[in-house]
């Protein structure tokens, strides 16, 4: 790489991530970036024993045809809920015996935790519309089907299964709720309208829908808009969280194609790389099947 002038400066990138904000920092920092994490979002567990004991009350009677698991996270507090009123076993042995589907690679790792595998794998980039298209190669009339949510009812997913059958049911085992003090995202909307970042990465679209709420309360949201659309790079970590961001008017700059944490990082760091007067060294190298990160 030939050296530039201006190759010690190091472009900031404002992050929404929560959960695994400290992996996300790490990989942009490896790659030459300076990374500041302001959480957009708060999981927040539900009280789902009653859920959770019905479903395997159902899987018990022969009663459950399908589920649909949509995050490890889901999974995992699926499990220790079923553990902590001793019906872990029931569980597992209810789930060999139906069809599960897995929407992506961590999920597929937190079943094999437990011992299972799926029977359905959605494919890349494990979009709804890339679920839907799993399920519509079973043959779901008049089948029963769970689908355990992530932080949020996925309402597309919902209403397509709803053409097939009326039998289905729903479990949250987390919500997605805005930090209890929004005070950081406010000043976050503010410096990026001031031009502190060079970029930002969204991880989930929810952070957009966050960002925007907390811009909208301040009356930032136009304003928000306007710099995102102009002077700062935008990624967006696949094509549904892309598709949120456009339903706020903003067009990202960056999609990767595995919708992966390290791919947008490191194609996030290229496109500041090809953009800027500036040399920053992307040093990183994801495999394609890399599980770092998720598509949301």
């Amino acid at each position: 790489m030939t050296p530039s002038k201006n190759k010690l400066r190091i472009p900031e990138i404002a992050l929404l991530e929560a959960r695994m904000a400290e992996q996300l920092e790490r990989l942009f920092v490896r790659n030459g970036g300076a990374p500041v994490s302001v959480a957009a979002v708060k999981e927040r567990p539900e009280n789902a024993t009653g859920s959770v004991a019905r479903l395997i009350d159902r899987l018990t009677a022969s009663e459950v045809d399908v589920v649909v698991f949509q995050t490890g996270v889901s999974i995992g507090e699926l499990a220790r809920t079923a553990d902590r009123i001793g019906r872990l076993p029931e569980l597992k042995d209810g789930l060999r015996s139906i069809v599960t589907v897995s929407r992506g690679p961590k999920v597929t790792g937190a079943l094999g935790k437990l011992g299972l595998k799926p029977a359905v794998s959605v494919s890349m980039p494990h979009t709804t519309h890339d679920v839907i298209a799993a399920l519509d190669k079973l043959r779901l009339a008049g089948k029963s089907i769970t689908v355990v949510h992530h932080g949020d009812r996925n309402e597309t997913l919902i209403s397509w299964l709803g053409t097939r059958t009326n039998r289905i049911h729903e479990i949250y085992l987390y919500k997605w709720r805005l930090p209890d003090d929004t005070r950081p995202l406010e000043a976050l909307c503010r410096q990026l309208i001031g031009g502190r970042f060079d970029a930002i990465a969204f991880t989930s679209q929810v952070q957009a829908r966050h960002l925007f709420r907390v811009a909208e309360g301040h009356g930032l949201r136009a304003d928000l808009t306007d710099t995102l659309n102009g002077g700062i790079t935008v990624a967006a970590i696949g094509p549904t969280c892309a598709t949120a961001l456009s339903r706020f008017g903003v067009n990202s700059d960056v999609v990767p194609e595995h919708p992966k944490m390290g791919h947008m990082v490191l194609a996030l760091m290229e496109r500041l790389a090809a953009t800027q007067d500036t040399d920053i060294p992307v040093i990183d190298s994801i495999s394609p099947n890399s599980p770092v990160g998720a598509s949301a």
